[in-house]
């Protein structure tokens, strides 16, 4: 799952032609406060675009306590838009909320209800705690991921590339994940230039049961497909 700024026409542009199996266009941290509307703009320009090319195509909005994901949603509920990527998810009632804004923003669209899926984002201690419950808060539950950056910042420890630190939320994600029958996708590799530390990185993610990994960088598809795509004698 490849995330592209949603202010950066140019990137969106690039990524639809990119070999990657889903499209994560971005309105959330990457993209400035004072660009929030201009990328909403943007991103309603290119989609229609995607659908010619096949990928799974997801837009991360802003958390529930941004104040902005109504806006967001009222943008972005539309055909083409395969999913909903929602950040800062405490507790399932977080997704239950959400899943409401979507089916009324689903009818206003003439979208079938339920038709839109919801990636939701475990970046808080709390949400790692109640990852189950938030698996099955909704029938529109398609992933968990794993936000580590948000979740070391909340935990106060230092994130590394080994990645100890992450070994208990990789795994009760993994776990929680399994048991409501949806997606574990693995956090982002920070460093873009370090192929080594991402393949180490997706290798051990692969092993503790992650079904496949969010990437920030064109350059981390080959490698991360190459280790999620079951190999011939599988």
């Amino acid at each position: 799952l490849l995330s592209t700024p949603g202010n950066r026409e140019n990137m969106l542009e690039k990524a639809r032609s990119l070999p990657a199996d889903g499209l994560h266009l971005d309105l959330e941290d990457s993209v400035p406060p004072l660009e929030k509307e201009g990328a909403r703009q943007v991103v309603c320009r290119a989609l229609p675009g995607f659908a010619l090319f096949g990928q799974t195509v997801v837009v991360r909005v802003n958390s529930l306590s941004s104040g902005l994901i109504e806006a967001d949603l009222d943008s972005v509920v539309m055909p083409g838009v395969d999913g909903i990527s929602l950040p800062k998810v405490v507790s399932a009632r977080d997704v239950a909320e959400v899943d409401e804004m979507i089916s009324q923003r689903e009818q206003k669209a003439g979208l079938s209800l339920g038709s839109t899926a919801l990636f939701v984002w475990i970046e808080t201690p709390g949400a790692v705690v109640s990852a189950y419950p938030i698996a099955c808060a909704s029938h529109r539950v398609r992933a968990l991921l794993l936000g580590a950056d948000d979740f070391t910042r909340e935990m106060d420890i230092p994130r590394t590339k080994q990645g100890k630190e992450l070994f208990y939320a990789r795994w009760t994600i993994s776990v929680a994940a399994r048991a409501a029958g949806v997606l574990a996708l693995d956090t982002g590799y920070p460093d873009y230039r370090d192929e080594k530390g991402l393949i180490s990185e997706a290798r051990l993610a692969r092993r503790v049961g992650f079904h496949g990994k969010f990437l920030i960088h064109p350059d981390q598809i080959g490698p991360v497909n190459r280790i999620f795509r079951p190999a011939p004698e599988d």
